[in-house]
């Protein structure tokens, strides 16, 4: 299927209507078998996954047990993989995608970065990852608002803008 009509069909089936049986199994479905889905994975309404600049090499994976919250925007350009009992609070903004300006050019060439989103993370509501993150590690909290630039390591919490670990739990406290 091309990205023009991946990007209307994820914009279609964001709308309320389809967070309502019997509509709610036409929005999961369109979703298990345009993108890589797994089982029992929740989609909050207008909530949309966007190849912004049509990368051909782009791709989304959702591990099964997925939690994704109404009004996010995941821009999968660049990639993004999102493990298993994951939950991506309201409002989430997800940028996989970059321009390089320099003194010579007017336009910008466009860099690609992928995101890999380990097992149990936790990322707060209005949340903005940038095009630079490339990993945010296993059971990870992301604060409500955080602005995250840079990875932030597996069992962290992370908060604020730009986003830093606060603390650290050791995987026996999970």
């Amino acid at each position: 299927m091309k990205d023009r009509t991946k990007n209307a069909l994820s914009l279609f089936f964001s709308g309320i209507i389809f967070q309502f049986p019997p509509f709610s199994w036409c929005k999961n479905a369109f979703y298990r078998n345009t993108f890589k889905f797994g089982s029992n994975c929740l989609v909050g309404h207008n909530t949309r996954f966007i190849n912004l600049h049509k990368n051909d090499s782009a791709k989304i994976v959702v591990q099964n047990n997925v939690s994704i919250d109404q009004d996010v925007l995941v821009d999968y350009s660049g990639g993004v993989e999102i493990g298993e009992h994951v939950s991506i609070g309201p409002g989430v903004k997800i940028f996989t995608h970059n321009h390089e300006f320099t003194a010579e050019t007017a336009w910008a060439k466009t860099t690609f970065g992928g995101l890999k989103i380990g097992k149990n993370a936790w990322i707060g509501a209005n949340a903005v990852i940038l095009p630079k993150v490339t990993s945010i590690g296993e059971a990870t909290i992301i604060g409500a608002g955080a602005i995250v630039t840079k990875d932030i390591p597996a069992f962290s919490v992370a908060v604020g803008n730009p986003a830093k670990v606060i603390r650290t739990n050791k995987a026996e406290q999970l």
